[in-house]
């Protein structure tokens, strides 16, 4: 990594029941005849262990080695600040978490784009994320205006800000992000995760985005376990990127 811009990407259209059971499910997504060709997330609803274990099954005997899963938002498709109990969804989340063995879990509560105080995050990932066993936290819809990639807040695991914009991405933009945030990267290296969405951008546009960054030796695509695992390996005291 020193010297380099990790990238992680991350897919998902938002509704974390819907995806798995007929959005993936496409020549553009999951079907794509080249799918393994490069490290991608798939966000995964943790609750199909229990609704649907064939269709929970039927995507973990098929993914390849470049196929990583992350669990949407926990138990539903909600957002943690706003129930007013947060326990009781934290307990359900953490536990189908931990039966599917999903410990990375991607969050988009909107409180998370504007303050990353502690505060806001025993409102959102006490007990959700602060259970010992997610290893890291994908945040966002959008950028967030804290201009950080990353921080580690004493007592939650590590998180990771997307970098592009979930409403508005055709590969066009995300390509012209991953350019310029690959400018005056720091000796020990750089990372930053883009969240994509199935409405403008498909695994073929994915592909040819690292096929046009193939020859920039600066730039490596990593799954969000290794990005966590650099990061642990980091100073996690240290000013995040």
């Amino acid at each position: 990594m020193t010297g380099k811009l990790g990238v992680v990407f991350a897919l998902t259209d938002g509704d974390n029941l819907v995806v798995q059971s007929e959005y993936y499910l496409r020549p553009e997504f999951w079907l794509h005849p080249d799918r393994g060709k490069i490290k991608l997330a798939w966000s995964a609803a943790p609750e199909l262990f229990e609704l649907a274990p064939g269709m929970m099954r039927y995507y973990y005997q098929t993914r390849t080695a470049n196929d990583f899963f992350v669990a949407l938002s926990g138990a539903g498709y909600t957002f943690p600040s706003a129930l007013k109990d947060k326990d009781y969804f934290g307990k359900i989340s953490t536990d189908y978490m931990r039966l599917t063995g999903l410990d990375i879990l991607w969050e988009l509560d909107p409180l998370l784009y504007f303050v990353t105080n502690k505060k806001v995050f025993n409102l959102v990932f006490n007990p959700l994320g602060n259970d010992g066993f997610t290893k890291g936290i994908l945040a966002g819809y959008a950028p967030s205006l804290n201009f950080r990639n990353w921080q580690k807040t004493p007592g939650f695991p590590p998180v990771m800000y997307s970098r592009s914009n979930y409403f508005v991405t055709p590969n066009q933009i995300l390509l012209a992000t991953i350019k310029a945030d690959a400018v005056n990267i720091p000796r020990r290296g750089k990372l930053a995760f883009y969240g994509v969405n199935g409405w403008d951008v498909s695994y073929e546009d994915l592909l040819s985005i690292m096929q046009s960054l193939k020859s920039r030796e600066n730039i490596v695509l990593l799954s969000p376990q290794e990005a966590f695992a650099i990061i642990k390996a980091w100073n996690n005291n240290s000013p995040a990127d």
